[in-house]
């Protein structure tokens, strides 16, 4: 869901879902999932703001702006 609302922002994102290993859903009952974004600072925030806000306290959504290239700062 996240990457459409990034998508739907104009934003490039490379991501891979994660592995589903049987048995693990009672040792790990969260998921994290790296992606990278490109392009524009404000779409990117807007969705994932869009995103925390469609989730509703059942997901989050953490930019690592300290990735971001120096002409995005």
């Amino acid at each position: 869901m996240l990457v459409q609302m990034l998508e739907q922002e104009s934003v490039t994102v490379k991501w891979e879902p994660p592995r589903e290993e049987r048995g693990m859903a009672e040792l790990a009952p969260e998921v994290t999932i790296h992606m990278a974004a490109t392009g524009d600072a404000t779409a990117i925030g807007a969705a994932a703001a869009k995103f925390r806000k469609h989730m509703n306290g059942r997901a989050e959504a953490t930019i690592d702006k300290d990735q971001m290239d120096d002409d995005e700062d």
